[in-house]
């Protein structure tokens, strides 16, 4: 279910700062020091994941630079609609670039290299399964969810 997640302000996210994350919640400070490239979340959560800076480097080797910024525009766009969304809809998420994901509540640790794509949505459930989404995926789902509820 897309229900709120705990914590709706727990996260102060700029949209046009897709490759910042700023958590706000003190009680995560000292597991972030010590986790310096891992989030830290409880479920039932949402996921915005996007590219580190060596994510970054790695696919501007791989595409070459221009059809890397040609990508990186494109699903930054598409990314602001789904933030726009789900702000909308109140359903709180997260938005990261970290390496490895850990959902502290079910002590269970995801790592950003499984997923098949740097940019995505990740809809982790209390259960700890997750569904991993490509914008286009998420959006199309996430219209079809609330058209079908009016």
């Amino acid at each position: 279910s897309w229900g709120n997640g705990e914590g709706d302000n727990e996260m102060n996210f700029h949209k046009q700062e897709i490759l910042n994350t700023i958590n706000s919640q003190s009680s995560f400070e000292t597991k972030k020091s010590i986790f310096s490239d891992t989030l830290i979340v409880s479920s039932p959560t949402v996921i915005i994941l996007v590219p580190s800076k060596q994510e970054i480097d790695s696919l501007i080797t791989l595409w070459g630079e221009d059809r890397f910024y040609e990508i990186a525009y494109d699903e930054n766009r598409k990314l602001s609609r789904i933030y726009g969304a789900l702000d909308e809809a109140d359903i709180s998420y997260h938005a990261s670039d970290k390496t490895t994901i850990h959902i502290d509540n079910l002590n269970k640790t995801l790592t950003k290299n499984n997923f098949p794509y740097s940019w995505g949505v990740l809809d982790i459930k209390t259960d700890g399964s997750f569904l991993f989404k490509t914008p286009v995926e998420f959006w199309l789902g996430f219209q079809n969810k609330t058209e079908s509820k009016e």
